[in-house]
């Protein structure tokens, strides 16, 4: 994956019916797993290097990501964010894709 997603450890944890930790592991180093789920292309990635295909077919991680993000959301799940600040505080210019992952990464490390 290109951004490092822990992507074994919450198909594993979807597989064993842990919603919470799935979803904290998708969140840990993704910004929006909720989105990427969908417009990534799986296909060409993981799912097309997935082993499986020989014999069974690839995991559809993308249908598996959109799907622990929606139900957690749906429960009340929220990404985590540290309670305590460092007294920091940071700019983010822009409001793309690279400034709202920057802002989402600053919080996550208790930057204002």
């Amino acid at each position: 994956c290109p951004l490092h997603n822990i992507i074994p450890a919450w198909l594993k944890q979807t597989a064993n019916k842990d919603l919470e930790l799935a979803f904290n592991i998708s969140n840990e180093t993704s910004p929006f797993p909720e989105i990427l789920g969908r417009i990534c292309p799986q296909d060409v990635l993981c799912e097309g290097d997935c082993t499986l295909n020989d014999t069974h077919g690839a995991i559809t991680i993308g249908a598996v990501e959109t799907h622990i993000s929606e139900t957690a959301f749906e429960q009340g799940l929220k990404p985590l964010f540290p309670k305590e600040k460092i007294g920091k505080k940071v700019a983010v210019v822009g409001s793309g894709p690279a400034g709202i992952s920057a802002a989402t990464f600053l919080l996550r490390a208790g930057v204002d």
